[in-house]
């Protein structure tokens, strides 16, 4: 049967063992957030505001730094690449002002 196929093509060889579903979804990117940190903020601060939307929706990890406070250098580094887009308002934040601009969902 298909389940018994999917359970032999998950076998460790020589072990006899299953790896988890965690350890099949753990991808190549997987590492990145073992990173230095000052690695990770020179890297994000040349992405577009809605791939930093994306990031931080990836792992909880990558939402803390970049939604922490502290990050804050990283979002206007990110909306200076896109000069056409309006000024966050102050009542808002860069993040959710990203969004709004951005993320096509309501």
């Amino acid at each position: 049967s298909q389940k018994r196929r999917q359970l032999e093509a998950d076998e460790r060889p020589g072990t006899g063992q299953t790896r988890s579903k965690k350890a099949r979804r753990k991808g190549k990117l997987s590492l990145i957030v073992d990173m230095p940190l000052d690695i990770l903020l020179e890297i994000f601060q040349h992405l577009q505001p809605l791939d930093l939307l994306h990031m931080a929706r990836t792992t909880k990890s990558l939402r803390g730094i970049i939604m922490h406070r502290s990050a804050k250098t990283i979002w206007t580094a990110s909306f200076a690449l896109r000069p056409n887009f309006p000024e966050c308002p102050p009542e808002m934040s860069l993040p959710a002002w990203a969004r709004f601009l951005c993320d096509p969902h309501c």
